[in-house]
């Protein structure tokens, strides 16, 4: 609304939204002319702004299809990756000295990183850790991340016994969240929707193999040297526990595949150009205004 009074008060300038990723995918097709204001996601109300450029960070939240039901303009819109903060990755961080020792004992050591949420799907990756646990016993999974889905992922962890086996980080930062995902042995991600996460692209820049559903949202970083994909379906966990299996044996694997990875100078400077060419152009080919 307040966007909206803006755009009619001050004309003649270039309107940007920019969105990290959205919250709506899930609601589409839910909300009818019945539903009440109240109901709506704040980020709703965002949409219903026409923008001269939209920014979507591309994370894996289905934001082309939340913006397609908004009919916003596809001239309009950029997907950029969110990009990784290259300084994080080469600082080192002390962790936890139980999760480092975790680490250091286990054979193997996966590890999830992402709010706790439903369509996150950490139940998967406990379903798929218990097939891999019984190939290869002397592993752990490290769950990073809290949201209302704790307790129900410890009902779960408790229901198949494998308390000993599973540690819950809760909420860390995300410099520790690098020094763990550093030194795992492989990253699971098993999202609804989509799995291109900020994650993946950070495991994919560290070299950490990535285990995740063939969605082809990952097509660009993930492929099978430096990652294990697998279609859902009812044998979904021990078909692809079984591929981990291989992919750790397999004498070949190269992981090293990290130059397709944005930085986050990179995005700035993406959307430095996408700005700039939407200015308003002078007859010399300058802009009016380089204030944005």
């Amino acid at each position: 609304i307040v966007s909206h009074f803006l755009r009619r008060r001050i004309p003649h300038r270039l309107f940007i939204t920019s969105f990290q990723g959205t919250v709506l995918y899930p609601y589409l097709g839910i909300y009818s002319k019945r539903k009440i204001v109240r109901e709506f996601p704040l980020e709703y109300f965002s949409h219903k702004v026409k923008a001269d450029l939209i920014i979507m960070t591309d994370d894996g939240t289905q934001g082309d299809k939340v913006l397609e039901a908004f009919k916003h303009n596809r001239d309009n819109i950029v997907f950029i990756p969110n990009g990784v903060q290259v300084s994080n990755y080469t600082q080192d961080i002390d962790i936890n000295s139980k999760i480092m020792n975790i680490i250091s004992k286990s054979k193997y050591t996966f590890v999830t990183a992402s709010r706790l949420v439903v369509w996150k799907r950490i139940d998967r990756s406990i379903v798929v850790f218990k097939h891999f646990l019984t190939l290869e016993p002397n592993s752990h999974l490290i769950i990073i991340g809290d949201g209302p889905e704790k307790q129900s992922i410890e009902d779960m962890i408790d229901r198949y016994s494998l308390r000993d086996s599973i540690t819950l980080t809760g909420f860390l930062d995300h410099k520790r969240t690098i020094q763990i995902i550093k030194h795992a042995s492989m990253l699971f991600s098993f999202c609804d929707y989509s799995n291109m996460t900020n994650s993946i692209q950070e495991a994919a820049y560290l070299n950490i193999p990535v285990a995740t559903i063939n969605d082809g949202s990952t097509d660009s970083i993930l492929n099978e040297e430096n990652s294990v994909k697998a279609n859902i379906s009812q044998d979904f966990a021990q078909e692809i526990a079984s591929e981990i299996i291989l992919f750790f044996r397999n004498p070949d694997r190269k992981t090293n595949s990290n130059g397709n990875i944005f930085t986050w100078d990179e995005r700035m400077d993406r959307i430095s150009y996408e700005i700039k060419k939407r200015l308003p152009q002078t007859k010399c080919g300058n802009s009016k205004d380089n204030s944005y």
